[in-house]
């Protein structure tokens, strides 16, 4: 043994496998649940934005719940005979709704944009659509190219999800120049390469700058 080095790691690595005790508990799940919910009513659907195309449904259901409103929370017993009950919960997807009307990207604008013309705000908007349009924005613009986990969370159940992130590269486009900066970089970096052509003349810098929210922070771990 090297003088001042402690003797416990060697200690730990002569410990035999076959004294190293695994356990695991066995879980019944429930196969009887309780009766389900009513549905939430449907609502009614409003006029279409005129920001969108005619043929996009006005009203859609959630993706998590199917316009419920509610999911199966399924219940289990341990091999201890501890017991946790079946039981129906409000959606977190659409926080109990059942149902997403198509968003209007003119509000959108309004809310993502900065104080000065041409710019995006600072501070993250607060309204979950917004707030993801503003973050894809950002990504696809290369001012913060973590991959947006937070906000895809906060839309993931939203139907219209697919419109916002096509919001965000156009967003991204006109006011940095490019929509495929931040997916160049995760090529270039996981394959050496990118098949992008429409970008500055360099990519390469800091993954994010000072506007970062605090709560995005595990994105960059």
């Amino acid at each position: 043994m090297l003088r001042g080095q402690p003797r416990w790691p060697l200690a730990a690595a002569s410990i035999q496998r076959s004294t190293i005790q695994q356990t695991t508990m066995a879980l019944v799940y429930d196969t009887v649940f309780p009766p389900e919910p009513a549905h939430v009513a449907k609502p009614a659907a409003r006029p279409l934005p005129d920001t969108l195309l005619p043929h996009v449904p006005p009203l859609l259901a959630c993706k998590q719940c199917n316009g419920a409103g509610h999911n199966l929370s399924k219940g289990f017993t341990c091999e201890d005979g501890k017991r946790y009950p079946s039981r129906w919960e409000k959606c977190y997807g659409c926080d109990g709704r059942g149902w997403f009307h198509a968003p209007d990207l003119r509000v959108l604008a309004d809310a993502i944009k900065g104080r000065k013309p041409g710019t995006l705000r600072s501070k993250r908007p607060d309204d979950p659509r917004a707030y993801y349009v503003w973050r894809l924005a950002r990504f696809h613009g290369g001012k913060d190219v973590c991959l947006p986990m937070g906000a895809e969370m906060e839309v993931g159940s939203d139907p219209y999800r697919d419109i916002l992130d096509e919001m965000a590269q156009a967003v991204a486009k006109h006011l940095f120049g490019s929509g495929n900066v931040g997916r160049a970089r995760w090529q270039q970096a996981m394959y050496g390469s990118h098949e992008f052509s429409d970008l500055p003349a360099t990519i390469d810098g800091p993954v994010y700058d000072a506007h970062k929210p605090l709560e995005e922070m595990l994105e960059t771990v």
